[in-house]
């Protein structure tokens, strides 16, 4: 017989042929669209198959329908028999991928609960070949009724079974994805979309021609087309597989702010993405194979992430701050996160690393630790320093009402001495809250003038010793007129403050001059000096040249104002020789 006389339409409506024939160019157009639209991945696969196995169930259907004898008829119903089979249990696969639960199943198991009994059926019928009574019917062509039998029904009661179990699963994933804002409509679709053929098919063409002998409505093959299309709905309208990340695995692991890392079971590196290559600085190929412990961490580390795989069972996880070395031997500080690295079977073959760079933030948390530390030495130390001349001058006044004492001019000029004391210690500590708020203004700074008017404040302590000041500043310099000012007055006082009195001149040399636009400060003097050990420390908090002298502020505040001009300031001293303060102050020009 030929393929013209089988396939032949023998006066089939138009309506009937559009109802057969276009859910199979509707079917070819989706897994067209899927195969050009959208990434490869197991779920797109999957789906694709589903509508290739419907489409081959679809045209022997409508080769039924349209052929010219019944011998044809009966031959394309022989080839419908296999992908009736196989149509629910993919649409069941396809669902389980959906909803991620093919994850919770071992694959081997889920083979054998979906396509275990279809295939035994189909070789079954080898045995009992499956045979149909062919009859003319005007509405729908060709009709292959399957006659009744022992092994029909089991077959047919299997493959409705399948349609109910199909059914169920996609309403059970549509309440599951209730609470979801994304997958709950494309859920919807689907559940209904596989409602409709199933009921069709149930009774249409298993009920109605095996229990009640009549012949069978052939619409299930057309209807299954309903959840294509649906289907169709719910990837382009709802984008149901597009924000599934499986085909996005390697993109996601590349363009993830974390480093991840894997190692076997002898700690050798097996993968490591690019963020992590990048942060150290390697190509993967450089540390592939290569122990974690000696490449990237410390020896106790990477052993450390080695045992896990050993020790821990497959939910225990390890936590913790470590510092991993960079291939230019820098030290970054990272929140590292390990688990046991498992195979396709569960079985632990390794330990995979999450690393979380939090080196800015140890950073930041050091300088808090040590700001914290300065703040509880700033409370101790001027707590110390505001107690002593209090305690003179009560003491003083305890000496004075006691009417012992007769000297009340010596008296005074103690309690004076300790008032100014006190007032200096107060002025010097209300400076760092003031300098550390500032927001420096610029104006055009007055050398002579500032520096005139410090020598006057200090007129009582500068007749002791020899003033020289030279000024070289032939542009106008613009920067904070009370920083600059505060900076003088400290590194002037610091110079009187360590004035030799064994000496036989004592001298202070203050020179500015203008370099490239920038101010260089150079406060000398020929004092007692101070000690090479306390230099590295001499402008922190309450640090003092001598232990006699100061009170450990000047400096400290000095340096403190030349960082928030952002300038520099340096110290060389030799005992019994001098001190030199040199400061560089960059201009900052007026608007």
């Amino acid at each position: 017989m030929g393929i013209l006389e089988i396939v032949g339409i023998n006066g089939m409506s138009g309506s009937l042929l559009v109802l057969f024939l276009l859910p199979i160019f509707i079917n070819m157009g989706i897994i067209l669209v899927v195969s050009i639209t959208l990434p490869s991945s197991n779920t797109h696969s999957g789906f694709m198959l589903f509508v290739f196995v419907l489409i081959l169930w679809q045209f022997p259907d409508l080769f039924i329908r349209v052929s010219r004898s019944s011998e044809a008829a009966s031959q394309w119903a022989e080839i419908a028999k296999a992908p009736i089979l196989f149509v629910t249990p993919l649409a069941m696969l396809f669902g389980l991928r959906f909803a991620g639960w093919n994850k919770r199943i071992n694959p081997i198991l889920l083979f054998v609960l979906l396509f275990l009994i279809p295939i035994g059926l189909l070789l079954g019928e080898l045995v009992i070949p499956l045979t149909h009574e062919i009859t003319r019917s005007d509405e729908w062509g060709w009709i292959a009724n399957p006659k009744p039998t022992t092994f029909v029904h089991a077959m047919y009661y299997w493959i409705s079974l399948q349609g109910i179990g199909c059914l169920l699963l996609f309403w059970v994933i549509y309440i599951s994805k209730l609470k979801e804002s994304i997958g709950a409509v494309p859920a919807l679709l689907l559940a209904i979309g596989i409602t409709i053929p199933t009921f069709g098919g149930i009774v249409w063409q298993i009920i109605r021609p095996l229990l009640f002998n009549a012949n069978d409505v052939p619409i299930t093959a057309p209807l299954v087309t309903v959840f294509s299309l649906l289907a169709v709905v719910a990837i382009t309208k709802y984008r149901l597989l597009d924000y599934s990340p499986q085909h996005q695995w390697k993109r996601i692991v590349d363009l993830t702010r974390e480093g991840i890392l894997i190692v076997d079971m002898e700690d050798r590196i097996m993968y490591a993405n690019n963020y992590f290559c990048n942060t150290l600085g390697y190509d993967f190929a450089e540390i592939q194979s290569k122990k974690a412990g000696s490449t990237v961490f410390d020896q106790s580390t990477g052993e450390t992430m080695a045992c896990i795989a050993r020790k821990f069972s497959q939910t225990d996880q390890l936590k913790t701050e470590i510092q991993i070395i960079t291939k230019g031997a820098e030290k970054i500080w990272v929140l590292f996160s390990s688990s046991p690295y498992l195979d396709s079977k569960g079985k632990v073959i390794g330990s995979m690393g999450i690393l979380t760079d939090i080196n800015n933030l140890k950073m930041t948390e050091n300088k808090l630790k040590h700001k914290v530390d300065e703040l509880n030495m700033f409370f101790y130390k001027s707590s110390h320093d505001l107690k002593t001349p209090a305690a003179s001058i009560k003491g003083l006044v305890k000496l004075y009402n006691s009417g012992s004492y007769v000297q009340v001019e010596v008296l005074f000029d103690a309690i004076e001495k300790s008032v100014n004391r006190l007032m200096d210690t107060t002025d010097r500590l209300s400076q760092i809250p003031i300098i550390s708020q500032r927001n420096p203004e610029a104006s055009e700074i007055n050398w002579n003038r500032t520096i005139a008017e410090i020598l006057d404040d200090l007129a009582d302590k500068n007749s002791i010793c020899l003033c020289l000041v030279n000024i070289e500043i032939k542009e106008a310099f613009y920067s904070d007129a009370y920083l600059i000012s505060l900076i003088l007055r400290n590194a002037i006082s610091n110079a009187f403050i360590y004035i030799d009195s064994c000496k036989s001149q004592s001298r202070i040399e203050i020179s500015i001059v203008q370099v490239q636009g920038d101010a260089r400060i150079v406060v000398s003097d020929n004092g007692c000096g101070i000690p090479e050990e306390l230099h590295r420390n001499i402008f922190q908090l309450f640090t003092r040249g001598e232990a006699r002298s100061g009170i450990g502020l000047g400096l400290y505040s000095l340096k403190l104002a030349v960082d928030k001009l952002g300038g520099e300031v340096s110290l060389k001293s030799i005992v019994n020789e001098g001190t030199s303060i040199t400061i560089l102050i960059p201009s900052v020009l007026s608007s």
